[in-house]
This record gives structure tokens, sequence and C-alpha cells, in this order.
């Protein structure tokens, strides 16, 4: 049998949901749309490692109690890695199967009406949601929006589920959304066909959108306004705000502290992060040193685990800032992902079968070497990369939800190059901590992030975005709102009856402006490859972060000299300037001689 068992934060989380549920849909000022109640929203916001899937479950589990006839449970995420993995844990003898006990656990290819009129069972279907993204798309075998006579009658599945009748009722509807900060406009509006009576969303951290929050978020906001006098009951629920009233927002939001996470021994205890504006050679060598170390510990304590490093970087772009050319052969070519694998193994001695590139890297039939394990086609070789248990994972940001490897010990990011690579964001590959305890070692409770930068502000800048989204975990919700209108940016113009004018041809004498662009060219000093003006002196820094501690001052980080900052191509830096201030200007400037 499965050996799970819930932390106390976490069933508290679950029973504060189910409190919420219960308090809202038997109060007598319930929102409703025409004889229709409004949906119940929670959204459950928690750092990376939490354990939000077994909250979830074990609040669908008790919102059972709070239903005449079973309910279905609509289980969705963007990944099919992630339904898979979840579908398996739910599944007999997976991880969390005594949580979801006694409920029959189908992929939505597996759907039949007998699923849906037994209101004696509780359902949970497993989709993902690419299932939503176009009514004309298919999942596996089965076209939840085509009329199938022969299983669903005259009905779409969609159709049925909608109507989900049990004798004369309807049974009650739940969507769980894992990684809910991926639903989307179009999401939104297929999903509200189903008229679920709760909407369960779990995301470290949460963006909805505008049309979600206008008809799901908004009635809750105006039914705690006039449920005020409740305030006790809001109390009890913990969603008071500062000045002691009913706050919709608190309401709709399980926020789990990180600190319990940290306690509870799931997550690392620290982040230490490893500054430098040398070349990525400098980067890698004190990552693997680092890593050297980490393995010696873990092999003293016999803990039975390799750690393993991921290499986050650009995929077609070099050093230079020149474009990759992918014709070249393999030795030549200067593409990030290619010139880490190659210092892996000629300079590290890594073995090949255990680097992995996960990254849509471009090669020409035959140049690219058998040794390479490269996976560019996401989740379709998805299952494929996880099967190998690579070592060394080198990837850009394509790297699939649903990799949590609690082995994963150390990060290199390269931010140089003007990179748009989020620290922040790539924090949570590295948090779950190995076995669910913490040793006595602060290298290994600790994540190691090795970052290499042009400046030493990019470094300062990156570890304060990773403290205030740490610090963020459970904050409210943030609402987006994106327009995106059809009309195109052209538009004909017809004259008016009797007129006829004349139309002429406009276009820009840039003449002037060559002449000028080329004398302040002209003004730039020539450098000379290997001379003193190319040489940069590199420094590097250290700063340790800890989870636990995140409201404390850090002591300002202290730069030491050490190396040469990395080459660029000054063709490169020129046309990055100009392109931020015009295209047109950079259309006409001559770079080349």
């Amino acid at each position: 049998m499965p050996d799970f068992e819930l932390k106390v934060f976490q069933a508290d989380a679950a029973k504060t949901i189910v409190d919420r549920y219960a308090f809202f849909a038997g109060h007598p000022y319930r929102p409703s749309k025409g004889p229709k109640p409004r949906p119940f929203f929670q959204a459950l916001s928690a750092l990376t490692g939490a354990g939000k899937t077994p909250v979830l479950a074990q609040a669908v589990t008790l919102l059972r109690s709070h239903f005449s006839s079973e309910p279905i449970i609509f289980w969705m995420s963007k990944a099919k890695s992630v339904v898979a993995q979840t579908y398996s844990n739910f599944s007999a003898g997976g991880k969390y199967s005594e949580i979801v006990d006694g409920f029959r656990i189908i992929n939505i290819a597996q759907l039949t009406p007998m699923h849906i009129e037994d209101g004696s069972t509780p359902l949970m279907i497993m989709a993902t949601t690419g299932l939503f993204n176009n009514r004309d798309q298919s999942e596996g075998a089965l076209n939840i929006y085509k009329k199938d006579a022969d299983l669903f009658g005259d009905s779409s599945p969609w159709e049925r589920l909608i109507a989900r009748k049990t004798g004369a009722k309807r049974r009650p509807l739940l969507i769980v959304y894992d990684e809910g900060h991926n639903l989307s406009e179009q999401q939104t509006e297929i999903l509200s066909e189903l008229e679920p009576d709760a909407y369960l969303l779990a995301s470290a951290t949460l963006k909805l959108p505008a049309n979600f929050h206008k008809a799901v978020i908004q009635p809750i906001k105006l039914w705690a306004e006039e449920a005020s006098n409740d305030y006790e009951r809001f109390a009890e629920l913990s969603a008071l705000g500062a000045d002691g009233s009913p706050d919709a927002q608190l309401f709709v939001t399980t926020a789990i502290s990180s600190e319990k996470v940290v306690s509870a021994e799931l997550v690392k205890k620290a982040i230490q992060f490893d500054g430098t504006t040398g070349a990525m050679e400098k980067s890698l060598d004190d990552l693997h040193k680092r890593l050297e170390l980490i393995k010696a510990e873990i092999s003293e304590r016999g803990l039975g685990f390799s750690p393993k490093a991921i290499y986050v970087c650009k995929t077609n772009i070099a050093d230079d800032g020149e474009k990759d050319d992918h014709s070249k052969p393999f030795m030549h070519r200067k593409a990030p992902p290619i010139r880490i694998w190659r210092y892996l193994v000629e300079e590290k001695g890594i073995p090949p079968n255990e680097i992995a590139i996960y990254a849509n890297l471009s090669f020409l039939d035959g140049n690219k070497p058998a040794e390479v394990n490269l996976f560019s086609k996401g989740e379709n070789d998805f299952e494929d990369f996880q099967a190998g248990n690579f070592k060394h994972i080198i990837f850009n940001l394509s790297l699939q939800e649903g990799w949590d490897d609690p082995a994963c010990y150390l990060a290199y990011i390269d931010k140089s190059m003007g990179s748009s690579i989020q620290v922040e964001q790539i924090i949570g590959r590295v948090l779950r901590q190995y076995g669910a305890r913490h040793y006595d070692n602060q290298l290994i409770n600790s994540a190691h992030f090795f970052l290499r930068v042009d400046n030493q502000s990019v470094f300062s800048s990156a570890i304060n975005a990773v403290k205030d989204k740490l610090k963020a975990e459970g904050a409210p919700i943030e609402i987006v709102d994106n327009f995106s209108g059809t009309a195109g940016t052209a538009e004909d113009l017809n004259l008016k009856d009797g007129m006829d004018v004349k139309l002429h041809h406009v276009h820009v004498d840039a003449s002037d402006a060559c002449i000028r662009i080329a004398e302040i060219l002209s003004d730039f000093p020539t450098f000379v490859e290997g001379s003193a003006d190319t040489q940069g002196q590199a420094h590097i820094a250290t700063q340790l972060v800890e989870l636990d501690a995140l409201g404390r001052d850090s002591k300002a980080t202290e730069w030491t000299p050490e190396g040469n900052t990395n080459p660029v191509r000054l063709r490169w830096l020129i046309n990055t300037a100009i392109r931020t201030r015009s295209n047109r200007a950079l259309a006409i400037t001559d770079l080349k001689h």
C-alpha cells in the first residue's frame, strides 16, 4: 500500500477550502445567475514543492459530503506529462490513491454515458487543456464535441457532461485546474458551459483572465460585501482584512505559508547564488566544484542518490551576439547548448549518456553526433526524456511542467547578452528536497545557482526578484486583461461618389540621415582583437537567501576581481543599442565597414 500521509499544513489547507465552500454554498445571499447559483472559487497558492496536488485531492474528497449525489471532478492540467503523472498517483497503488479512495479515475478518452449517469460513485476525469483549445481537436480516440450516435446517442460527450443527469438530478461538477496559471480566456469561455459548482485552481502564482474575474470572482466580491454582517464566520475562515471587514480576496485564496513548507522539510532551506561577469567556463567550473562537494557529502551519509544540474541558456544566439549557423559541423557550432555540452564532455569528463539537451536546437541531417541526446519535440518526446534519468540537463525555457526532480541541486543560468531568462521562474526546478527531510549539512539543504551576468546590477536584480517572488507566494491574485482585436492594421478608404482625387506615393528620404549616421560611426575607436582595449576585468560574488528568513535584511553584495569578462562583438552591441532607439535608423546604418 502507498505510504503517504498528509502534512498538518496540507490537511489544514484542504479543510479551509471545504469550510469556505460550505459557508458560501449554504449562505442565503449566495449569488446566482437566473435560477442557477454562481460557482464557488478557490485559488490554492503555495510554494513549488508544497504538495498542491494532495491538498486538492483531499479537498475534493471532503467536499463529497456536501452534495446530494456523488460529484464529477474534472481534473485538468496543460501538460500531458502532468496529467499522466497525476493519473498514476491517483490510480490503485499510486502515491495518493488512499486520499481519493472510492473515486472512479478515468482519462477523458475512457468516458462513457454510464460514468456520467452513475450518481452513486464519485467520478474523476483527467484531461489536458489542449482538449479545449480547439473545438475540432480530439484527445486520443475521442472527439469530445462530436456527436457519437453509437455511444452517446444524439449527444456529444461534452453535451452529456453539461447535462450530467443521474435520474432526475444533475450531478455536481467541480473543475480542478493544476498549474492554473495557464488558464486562458478561451478555456474560461468553454469551461463555463459546464456550469460547474466550483473551480479549484492551484499554482504558485495566479494570473486570471479578465472574463474569468468578471464571471466568477466579481460576484463573490459583491457577495462578501453583502454578507459582511457575518464577520465572525469570515474571521473563522481567515478572511478578514486589516480593517476587520470581510476581504473577498482573502476568502478566495488559500495561501500556504512558505515557512510551513520549509519546516515540513519538503523544500530546501536556502538558495545560494554565485555570480560572475566572467566567461561561461568560469561559472561552469564553479558549479562543478560545488557539485563534487555535494557528491562527497551525499556519499558520506550513504543517501544513495546522485545530484543533478540544469543549465539554462539561449538556444541559437552565440556569445558574440551572432546567430549560430546550424549548417556548420558540430565542432564549429557556437550555440550555447552545444558549447556547454562540449565543455561538460571534453573538459569535465562527463559521459554523454548523462547529458540531455532539451531545446529546439537545429541540425542538418547527419551533422548531429549520435552521442548527443537531443529532445526538441516538446511534449512529444518528454516521456523519453524522463526515462533517460539524465544528470545534466541543458535547456532554454521549454522544459515541460511536470519535470520535478528533488535530486536537482544546481543550476547555471546565463543572464548575459541581454538575456530575458527570469531567474525567479527557474527556482522551482531546484527547490524540492530529496527524501523530504533536511540533513546535517548546509550544502545538501540548499539549492545552488550560478549566474553569469554582464554587470553586477543584473545579479542584484535577479536576487531581489527571487526574494520578491518567494515573499509573494500566497499573495492576492493578479488580474490580467488581454485584448486582441480581430481587425487588420490596414484599412481601405473609399472616396465618396462623384469625387476624383489623385493619390501620390509617399517615401522617406534618408540620404541626409545616412550621412550623419556615418559621421557618428567614424568617431568610434577601433578595437583590435587581443589588445588591452578588448580585455575587461571580471568579478565574482556570493549571496545566500534563507527561505525561512526572507524578511531579514541581506548584507550588501561584495564583488571581488577574478578573471576576464566575456568578449562580445562591438557590432552586436551597437546593433542592439540602435535597435532599442529606432529600427529605421538601424536599417540605414552600415556596421560592416
